[in-house]
């Protein structure tokens, strides 16, 4: 029970740091479109960026695998 849960903790964790390497990729790399979004609150599009990055990434990570 302790493994499983340390092990669930770890996931979080790792989802947790790809998700914040994410945003600050998308912070330097589109600014403008992050600006937008925040000042209008529309967050839609800051997301669909952010979830091709980490569809990218895991591909990435399965090739290497």
């Amino acid at each position: 029970m302790r493994r499983a849960l340390l092990t669930v903790f770890g996931l979080v964790g790792v989802m947790a740091v790809v998700a914040a390497v994410s945003s600050v990729w998308l912070v330097v790399q589109e600014p403008v479109m992050v600006a937008d979004a925040v000042s209008s609150g529309q967050y839609r599009p800051l997301l669909a960026v952010l979830t091709q990055q980490v569809g990218q990434l895991c591909r990435a990570l399965v090739t290497l695998l």
